[in-house]
């Protein structure tokens, strides 16, 4: 895990075809509105996460940025390396 990349919350029922996945919230702000003030960029390490009141976990990944012409879509994408899963809490038995 990288300990100074940013943890992003990750909609993982968005993903494409081509592997990556729609990039929700950085600290309860929507990525797309506060991307370049915080100096993020493309191919920028990230740790994408996902929590509910069942389940944490998260992977390594990395930013990409996908221009559409959808108002008010994402244009930020993370693309995750799935051999960095890491459950941090589940209350579903195994």
């Amino acid at each position: 895990m990288n300990a100074t990349a940013p943890r992003l919350y990750v909609d993982f029922n968005s993903g494409d075809e081509d592997g990556s996945y729609w990039i929700a919230l950085f600290e309860d702000q929507r990525v797309d509105d506060v991307i370049e003030r915080l100096g993020f960029y493309d191919r920028m390490p990230i740790v994408a996460y996902y929590s509910d009141d069942e389940d944490e976990f998260e992977f390594d990944g990395h930013l990409v940025h996908r221009p559409n012409d959808i108002p008010r879509a994402p244009q930020w994408r993370v693309i995750i390396n799935e051999d960095t899963f890491r459950r941090l809490r589940s209350s579903v038995p195994s």
